[in-house]
């Protein structure tokens, strides 16, 4: 078992965990925040981070690679 590769099972599903949580957070963010003043610009710019966050936590959680901590 290697530390943090592709048999490292307990870092896959902490990371699949928080690409469930970052994905709703990114969801939330945009729908519901997504007025046009500048204060809900950036809460879209946060919120689209956050859900390509999600995207590669949860690539790394189904393949084991290109784990996000490592980058």
């Amino acid at each position: 078992m290697e530390f943090n590769g592709k048999d490292d099972y307990l870092a896959r599903w902490i990371h699949g965990i928080s690409a469930i949580v970052l994905g709703l957070a990114g969801v939330i963010l945009l729908r519901f925040f997504g007025n046009e003043d500048r204060f809900s610009s950036r809460l879209n710019v946060a919120g689209f981070f956050a859900l390509l966050l999600a995207m590669r936590c949860a690539w790394y959680a189904i393949s084991g690679r290109g784990n996000p901590n490592n980058d």
